[in-house]
């Protein structure tokens, strides 16, 4: 997200009486009472469509456009995002289908960054804290997306030779919390896969590091009784919108993935964690810092987890300052 459009949105907040807009387009009854009652208590003004926009309708006057996929296809979807030369919003989807290809073509159009999965209903903090990060610029860490309290385990590694030890004590970490084994196994799968590429001497999703001056990588993991939550993050930010795109359309497709032949870094690993997690969250600071956070729901049983749909969310800055842990 870029530092002129955060400023827009901090704008409309601060010019508005009661706060700021949103427009919520759905007929799902349920989803409108979710996003209502989580965001009118923090000072959220909600209209609510029932149709998708016409493609001459202005939606500029919002902050936010929430838009429930499941009411159409691609073409009628792209009518909500933002429009070149007009006010801009940002845009969050929701939908309950397992196959969101018609939502990864869209992805990265019209300031459209954010998917959260429905499975029945949405997870009301997700959008809550997808909303905070959007309108502060307030990206990295992994937090903000746990229970008040939560301490993560942390370590910064900078060599191949760390990774098993590392991911020991993640296990040994969630066992002690009494996370079923097939969920830590989930846990260890994308933390391997993230943790095998950064320490490939490649940044996520980018090209290899040869002249003996990558980062330490670092690495975070913590259990809030709701979720498991990992945290890779390297020191380049060098993973670009149009690879991670094309990596995302495979995801939503629920294809095989088959990496191009002259890829190096992180197209199969990003997909292996992907399928990992529930919520998969990228932060970059583009040209300093790339962070991959995956979130696993353990609340329910490993089938429940499989049949779920999955959350995605990309925040990208190009200001000039960034945390470096």
């Amino acid at each position: 997200m870029n530092t002129s459009l955060t400023q827009e949105l901090a704008q409309i907040a601060d010019s508005a009486e009661s706060g700021y807009r949103a427009c919520l387009v759905t007929r799902d009854k349920k989803l409108a009472k979710a996003v209502t009652r989580t965001l009118v208590p923090r000072n959220v003004q909600v209209d609510q469509l029932e149709e998708l926009p016409g493609k001459d309708r202005d939606l500029s006057e919002y902050g936010f456009v929430l838009i429930d996929a499941d009411l159409g296809d691609a073409s009628a979807i792209e009518s909500g995002l933002s429009k070149p030369g007009s006010k801009q919003h940002r845009v969050i989807v929701f939908s309950q289908n397992k196959d969101k290809s018609h939502i990864a073509r869209l992805m990265g159009k019209g300031n459209l960054t954010n998917f959260i999965a429905k499975n029945g209903g949405i997870r009301e903090e997700e959008l809550l804290i997808t909303m905070h990060k959007l309108l502060t610029g307030d990206f990295f860490g992994m937090t903000q997306y746990l229970a008040y309290g939560t301490i993560p385990v942390e370590r910064n590694l900078v060599d191949p030779s760390e990774r098993s030890d590392a991911l020991n004590a993640l296990v040994g970490f969630l066992k002690e919390c009494m996370v079923s084994g097939r969920f830590i196994e989930l846990a260890r799968t994308a933390a391997d896969e993230l943790l095998m590429n950064a320490l490939g001497r490649a940044p996520i999703g980018g090209e290899v590091v040869t002249d003996g001056s990558a980062h330490p990588v670092g690495f975070q993991f913590a259990c809030d009784g709701r979720h498991v939550a990992i945290s890779v993050a390297d020191g380049y930010g060098t993973l670009t919108e149009d690879r991670l795109f094309s990596f995302l359309g495979r995801c939503f497709e629920m294809q095989e993935y088959q990496p191009p032949a002259d890829s190096v870094g992180g197209g199969l690993g990003l997909y292996v964690a992907f399928r990992s997690a529930d919520q998969f969250v990228i932060n970059i600071a583009q040209g300093r810092r790339t962070e991959v956070i995956c979130l696993i729901d353990i609340r329910g049983h490993l089938r429940d987890f499989e049949g779920r749909s999955k959350s995605f969310h990309l925040f990208v800055t190009e200001g000039e300052s960034c945390p470096t842990t």
